[in-house]
Parts: C-alpha cells; structure tokens; sequence
C-alpha cells in the first residue's frame, strides 16, 4: 500500500468522524431548542386554562377540560422516553382551553 493512498484514507476517517461530531452536536442543538419551546407552550397553555377554567360555570365542560388535562400531564411525563408525546400533551391542552374558552367568550 503507497503511502499517500494511506493518508487520503486517514483523511477521509478523519473527515468523517468530524462530520459525525458536528451532526450530533447540531441534533443536541435542535432538541434543546425544541424542549424550550415545548416548554414555553405548555407553561402558556398553563396559564389560559387556569384563567379559563376559573371563570367558566359549566360543570360539564370544566370536568372534561379537567380530565384532558390529566391526560395530557400523563403525556407531559411520558414524553421523558418518547419526546413525540409532548406534541400530543401540547394538543390536549389546547383542545382542553378551547373547550373553556368558548364557554367564557359566550
């Protein structure tokens, strides 16, 4: 084997292993921002539900926006092993402050 065939092949493991580094470090990146944002959300949605849920006297309404929020706490926590779940926490919880809100606008 010739020497600079040698080196072109230690390059390219070089560049390579490089590249994974950088792909990783920009994947940590992405679900960093990502779980700020999620958080951010939820924290929101935290916050309308607790001002609608305290206005809205429609018991019906108040038990079934409660119980979706008990389930989407249920995905909140699932979401630790599989993040796509706080997508669906995020769903409910919307769903969830839609159903009050539309009880308090009327």
């Amino acid at each position: 084997m010739s020497a600079p065939a040698s080196e072109t092949r230690q390059d390219a493991k070089a560049r390579i292993v490089a590249k994974r580094k950088a792909d990783r470090e920009n994947t940590l990146a992405i679900r960093v921002a990502e779980a700020a944002l999620y958080a951010s959300q939820l924290n929101e949605l935290r916050d309308r539900y607790c001002s609608a849920f305290g206005q809205c006297m429609d018991r019906e309404r108040t038990a079934a926006a409660r119980n979706m929020f008990v389930v989407a706490g249920i995905f909140e926590r699932d979401a630790r092993h599989f993040p796509r779940r706080v997508t669906k926490a995020i769903e409910l919880m919307k769903l969830a402050v839609f159903l009050l809100e539309s009880k308090v606008a009327s």
